[in-house]
């Protein structure tokens, strides 16, 4: 009994350092594309590519409402897509990076009708919001960041008068 226990474990131990050690790579989906891949098709990096390649990624109930390049490549970010959740909810940001992937921020309020997303560099967007309990209009600023592997958002608003 006591050989069968050793042996169980000796095998467990095996089937698990080598399931650990392992090196898997996963293929991207085919409709998926990249930074990369732009460059050596010779695409131009266009606000229309930024926002493809976010939605090769993103839910399919999202809506895109706007986009803008990011032009400096901070943080690896390509563009910022403005968007329409899953929930309606319109007020949504997405730094979208070379390869895709990105982080979004979601903000308790309107999208105004007179707003223009805006990259101001670094990382960094503005546009207009209007408060969803009144008319009330302020510049929004948003700033990502990141560090150790942790995403920051950083947000400011300036009340229009």
């Amino acid at each position: 009994m006591k050989k069968a226990v050793i042996f169980l474990w000796v095998l467990a131990l095996a089937v698990f350092s080598s399931a650990c050690s392992a090196n898997r790579t996963t293929a991207p989906p085919e409709n998926s594309t990249s930074y990369e891949e732009a460059e050596n098709t010779g695409e131009t990096l266009t606000e229309e590519y930024v926002t493809k390649l976010f939605l090769s990624k993103a839910d399919s109930a999202f809506t895109v409402t706007d986009c803008v390049l990011a032009d400096n490549r901070s943080y690896d970010i390509i563009g910022v897509v403005q968007f329409t959740d899953e929930n309606g909810k319109a007020c949504n940001l997405a730094f979208v990076k070379e390869d895709g992937y990105f982080q979004r921020v979601g903000f308790d309020a309107q999208i105004s009708d007179d707003s223009t997303l805006t990259y101001m560099g670094n990382a960094s967007v503005s546009l207009i919001l209007k408060n969803i309990n009144s008319d009330e209009k302020y510049i929004q600023t948003v700033k990502y960041s990141a560090e150790d592997g942790n995403v920051n958002f950083t947000a400011a608003s300036e009340p229009i008068i």
